[in-house]
């Protein structure tokens, strides 16, 4: 029988590994939210951007997005990736980001059925985007944003000092 002093030292790392899976799945939970929340700072922000000299306009986030794929870190560590998977492809969830600064997060069926499954507000300073849907308020930051592709970076710190980071990689998709 082992003692009892490294059975104690076994339950606190086990109970550790217990909280951090929690965490990690609420932050799965999350990930569609602020990505959601992201993508409508984003619109916000280039929607007043006038064209340049040569007649091309800045990237905008207004328009219709699709997830390709989360990176998920811990203490910046790397965890894992979470590719996006669709019920059916010719339907993908997506995320509208609306010139008006609402956002609404569509989730498709099988049978290409659409659930609003998130929706809100949204505000963009040029590099912070900071969205509301049901009472929460979420902040992320745009590390990169084209015509076609948008990857948003979802960065918190637990209240037992643990960093969470998701990053969000977006499609176009109009």
């Amino acid at each position: 029988m082992p003692p009892q002093n490294d059975i104690s030292e076994t339950q606190e790392v086990e109970e550790e590994i217990l909280y951090l899976e929690q965490e990690i799945n609420k932050n799965k939970i999350m990930k569609r939210r602020i990505v959601l929340a992201l993508t409508f700072v984003f619109a916000t922000t280039f929607i007043g951007c006038s064209s340049d000299d040569n007649g091309t306009s800045t990237a905008s986030i207004v328009g219709k997005w699709r997830t390709e794929k989360f990176d998920y870190y811990i203490d910046g560590q790397f965890e894992e990736t979470d590719i996006t998977v669709e019920e059916n492809e010719s339907c993908p969830d997506n995320i509208e980001f609306k010139s008006n600064g609402t956002y609404v997060v569509l989730d498709y069926d099988a049978a290409c059925t659409a659930t609003a499954e998130d929706s809100g507000t949204y505000d963009f300073n040029g590099t912070t985007v900071t969205y509301g849907a049901e009472g929460m308020l979420d902040t992320g930051t745009v590390i990169q944003l084209t015509a076609t592709e948008m990857i948003v970076d979802f960065t918190e710190t637990s209240s037992q000092g643990v960093e969470f980071k998701n990053v969000g990689y977006f499609k176009r998709m109009d």
